[in-house]
């Protein structure tokens, strides 16, 4: 087996069609043009297995370690691919703007109206021929960055495609009656019923919380090999984007109206939304923290939510215990003044 950063020089490519801001070279116009940028990949022949996963649909995947992250076969995952050209031939597929949907710096902006996504590109960056016909140094950053994402989230291992790729999640139901590993996707919605691979207990108290008794959940699904050094999911920082979203969607706060102390708490908590999955779990703490500050404020004065009627909310009672008697952050992040005896916050 070749270890993973001993890689060799690849012909593997990834053409990514990708709208820029370029100027003519024939009368100076300036318009957002269609161009193929050609994303030279790396190629190994083999990559640790980090990963090994029974899906409760019966469905085996597998994950490979490189660069810290786990990597899964490209079909496996999204339609966002591209063409991959190897030396036995191409494989065409959906063409892509954005690598695995990472942000990347957005066009330069101009007057001309975006072309629609089935215009043909007017050539390959590298082509003479495109070159002599246009300047693309006004996007030159858009292009190298979508160079560099290519080349960091894509991969080739014995002529497989390989994209990076999040370990499956535990799914609880809403009853506690079905616990179900299933792929992990980029969904911030009802985050407080998702649990990462290697927590299969935390599952199972959500369960027991749900239904009234432990034990009587069914399992779907099997972690069959698991390393969890490669885990880049983190629960913390999920259950904090679902918060941001939660709070975004059911509330529309008036900020300037809010006590200054509270000003902060809102904006801490509205910047869940934008929490990548790959953020830090200290700051995913403290947006909770902030929003279980908020929640005591509303239910003591309705009014500064914007809401009639904010409590009592099903999907508050199902985030706090799992946050509280779950995830064991009740010291963390319920207000003092509200604790109980046993340390529930009383919302």
């Amino acid at each position: 087996m070749r270890a993973p950063d001993d890689h060799r020089p690849s012909p593997v490519c990834l053409e990514v069609m990708a709208t820029v801001l370029a100027e003519s070279r024939k009368d100076g116009c300036r318009e957002r043009i269609r161009v193929i940028v050609p994303c030279p990949i790396r190629e190994f022949e083999a990559l640790p297995v980090v990963g090994r996963f029974l899906l409760a649909r019966g469905k085996e995947i597998v994950r490979f370690g490189l660069d810290g992250r786990p990597f899964g076969r490209h079909e496996e995952l999204h339609d966002y691919g591209s063409t991959f050209r190897t030396p036995a031939g191409n494989f065409a597929g959906p063409w892509c703007t954005e690598i695995l949907g990472r942000e990347l710096p957005k066009p330069a902006k101009s007057e001309p109206q975006l072309p629609s996504t089935a215009q043909a590109a007017k050539g390959r960056i590298g082509d003479p021929a495109l070159a002599a016909a246009w300047n693309l140094n006004l996007d030159a950053a858009r292009i190298a960055a979508i160079e560099e994402r290519a080349a960091a989230d894509f991969a080739v291992c014995a002529g497989e495609l390989l994209t990076v790729a999040p370990f499956p999640r535990w799914s609880v139901s809403g009853d506690g009656a079905r616990i179900e590993l299933v792929k992990a996707s980029d969904e911030i919605l009802h985050e407080e019923n998702f649990v990462a691979a290697e927590r299969l207990c935390a599952a199972e108290e959500i369960a027991a919380l749900r239904s009234g008794e432990r034990g009587l959940a069914t399992c779907r699904g099997r972690v069959v090999d698991l390393d969890v050094a490669y885990q880049t999911d983190r629960d913390e920082v999920f259950l904090a984007r679902g918060v941001g979203q939660f709070f975004a969607e059911r509330f529309r706060i008036r900020v300037q109206e809010l006590p200054s102390d509270l000003v902060r708490a809102w904006h801490d908590v509205a910047s869940g939304t934008r929490m990548r999955r790959d953020g830090d779990p200290a700051q995913a703490v403290d947006l909770i923290a902030s929003s279980f500050r908020l929640m005591a404020a509303f239910e003591a004065h309705p009014e500064l939510s914007g809401r009639t009627k904010p409590h009592p909310d099903p999907w508050w009672q199902r985030i706090r215990d799992r946050i509280v008697h779950v995830e064991g952050l009740g010291s963390q992040v319920v207000p003092g003044p509200l604790a109980t005896a046993s340390g529930s916050p009383r919302l």
